[in-house]
């Protein structure tokens, strides 16, 4: 497992560093400037973006989490919280971070509980692109991984299908790192995965209400397993319908676009 953890941190870092120059390019620009991307070289200087940066962040609130003892949502909260503030507040966060995240990270640096930070509407890519490293984790249930794949996300991203996509691409990542082949990993996710859906009778906010519609779960168990201790898609803030808007808050720096935000350099094609 941690040649599979290095590999696979390494093939992030290098991948995010190739595709940082295309970011935000359409495919037929960036083969105009780039060629075939296996013909690609790797830009000199090579800059990682936010996606290597807050999967490293999550990397070190694991270590420091599990070297607290057994892992668990409160265990987590804390570094993870301070990791991504951290994250928030460098100024190495000049790439063009999402504003989901920088909405959030701004909101837990302000004190914000996890489950106010959260943006509930947004189930953007942001908190799948950092989860690997929970699939790699040795010493932990499925159930503990499905919980801090989910947990990581809700910091930041709260919708539903934000939580579903980070549990099943950190067990995506697992069964990788044992070794399942490739082609079989769809059926894989479907035969872990089951879709669900607790229909809503009510208004947000009525007491008829129930759960909002759920995100994948594991054939076979509960629609709550795991939820006394780790906060999952049932149990995660039940809304029914559309969740009330917050107001958006201002916040001094790092978004897409803003003055500190670094330019992608040029790529280059062999």
């Amino acid at each position: 497992m941690k040649r599979a953890a290095t590999g696979s941190l390494l093939g992030l870092a290098l991948g995010d560093a190739l595709g940082y120059p295309t970011e935000f390019d359409d495919v037929p620009s960036i083969l105009a400037t780039c060629g075939p991307w296996r013909e690609m070289e790797l830009p000199s200087p090579a800059h990682i973006t936010d996606d290597t940066q807050m999967t490293l962040a999550l990397s070190r609130a694991l270590r420091t989490a599990t070297g607290r003892g057994a892992l668990g949502p409160k265990r987590l909260e804390r570094p993870l919280r301070e990791e991504f503030v951290d994250w928030y507040q460098s100024p190495e966060n000049n790439r063009a971070p999402g504003n989901t995240c920088m909405k959030a990270c701004y909101l837990l640096k302000t004190g914000k509980p996890w489950e106010e930070a959260g943006q509930v509407h947004s189930k953007g890519c942001g908190a799948n692109m950092r989860v690997a490293p929970l699939g790699l984790l040795p010493g932990i249930d499925d159930d503990v991984r499905a919980g801090a794949a989910q947990l990581q996300s809700a910091l930041t991203h709260g919708h539903t299908t934000a939580l579903a996509a980070s549990d099943l691409t950190a067990y995506a990542v697992r069964l990788l790192a044992r070794g399942a082949e490739p082609m079989g990993l769809v059926g894989l996710l479907r035969s872990y995965a089951g879709w669900r859906t607790a229909p809503a009778t009510g208004r947000h906010g009525s007491a008829t209400c129930g759960p909002a519609p759920g995100p994948p779960r594991r054939s076979g168990s509960s629609p709550t397993a795991g939820t006394s201790a780790w906060p999952s898609w049932s149990g995660w803030r039940a809304r029914c319908g559309t969740p009330t808007p917050r107001p958006t808050p201002a916040w001094p720096r790092g978004r897409a676009g803003s003055p500190n935000r670094r330019s992608p350099p040029a790529c280059s094609a062999s």
